[in-house]
């Protein structure tokens, strides 16, 4: 069914194009190529990963072995392996005759210890235990064991938000003496654009050049209208070109707020043509309902990323927070907002483009722009 899906992973019918990005992924990773997948948030990346990548891949290939860990987050190499053991785990619970896939998977179990539990229900799932031993020997056996894995099985790993390894000691050099020892194909994915760089651009950083780089562009506004048309033509609904336009404009022509956006217009019109007008009372809709959640988030901050993000959002783009135009606007010193708009962009609230630095999420700068 043709709608507007948003707060969850969009299925394949209702990713917006990609046709160009998707053919990409199909042939790098038919050629057991490492790829490296860039889009800010809510762009689609993860949607397109999980619903159309990983079914092409189980359908391509007799035994499909697929592990797709998320690594928003990571403090410490303990927690990548966790992550990456419990995606590991999920994979095998998957098989259906699991206790005969243990018993043919025997002798690529060394320093890993393969546990099978069996529920009240007679379902059986699948875990790890390491044997006593440092950190890094651990993350070591665990990709040991993939590379073991894939050589019965036709291995596809996919590491999400990768680019928060880098806050992780060590993470990047472990993780390229594990990718070196691997004949598969590797998907990382990222949103963080300056982290991505700097890990995979530095010259000095371990990951250096590693992989081909897929980065997902904004949609052309001509074929994000024609998708907006389709999803409103069930209820009678028609939305020109030009105030198609303005509508991803106001959204930064990020996809999911443009739905989210959208999703109101049609749930609460009928058999109209849109205005920009009718946009604008869907946006308060919109914000007016994620006020509370707005203002939990908020007071996660500190009152100077608070103040600096606000003065960012009524600002919308400014090339440089530390001038002194931008320092009028807030109590703050220009060394203190240089601290503040760094941590800020290490933790993706806030992104730099062409254009300058801005507030990531735009719903949150609406409201910031017309609340505070």
């Amino acid at each position: 069914m043709k709608e507007f899906v948003f707060d969850r992973l969009v299925d394949k019918e209702n990713i917006c194009n990609l046709e160009k990005e998707k053919a990409q992924l199909f042939s790098l990773v038919k050629e057991k190529e490492n790829v490296v997948v860039y889009a800010p948030r809510n762009y689609g990346k993860t949607s397109l990963i999980k619903n159309v990548i990983i079914p092409f891949f189980r359908e391509s290939n007799q035994s499909p072995f697929i592990i797709f860990c998320d690594l928003m987050g990571v403090k410490s190499i303990d927690s990548i392996i966790s992550r990456i053991s419990i995606s590991l785990a999920k994979e095998f619970n998957t098989k259906s005759s699991l206790t005969k896939v243990i018993d043919s998977l025997k002798d690529i179990f060394r320093s890993i210890k393969p546990t099978i539990s069996i529920d009240a229900f007679g379902e059986t799932s699948f875990s790890f235990d390491f044997d006593k031993g440092s950190t890094n020997t651990n993350f070591y056996s665990l990709f040991e064991t993939i590379g073991d894995i894939s050589k019965k099985y036709e291995v596809l790993l996919i590491c999400d938000e990768f680019q928060d390894v880098s806050f992780v000691e060590e993470g990047e050099a472990l993780f390229r003496d594990a990718f070196q020892k691997l004949n598969i194909p590797i998907i990382l994915l990222g949103s963080k654009k300056h982290l991505l760089q700097n890990i995979f651009l530095g010259a000095d950083k371990p990951l250096s050049n590693w992989g081909k780089d897929i980065v997902i562009p904004k949609i052309e506004y001509t074929t994000y209208h024609k998708y907006i048309n389709e999803r409103f033509r069930r209820k009678n609904l028609e939305i020109s070109l030009e105030d198609a336009t303005f509508l991803q404009d106001m959204m930064n022509r990020n996809p999911e707020n443009i739905n989210i956006v959208c999703n109101d217009i049609l749930q609460n019109n009928k058999n109209i043509q849109i205005s920009q007008e009718t946009i604008l009372i869907s946006k308060e809709h919109v914000l007016f309902y994620r006020e509370g959640r707005f203002q939990e988030y908020l007071k996660s901050l500190t009152e100077s990323e608070e103040n600096v993000l606000v003065a960012l959002a009524k600002k919308e783009f400014t090339i440089s927070p530390q001038s002194k135009y931008f320092v009028g606007l807030t109590d703050y010193t220009a060394r203190t907002i240089g601290k503040t708009i760094r941590r800020l962009v290490d933790e993706g609230i806030v992104e730099k483009d062409k254009r300058g630095y801005f507030v990531s999420d735009v719903l949150l700068k609406l409201f910031l722009k017309e609340y505070r």
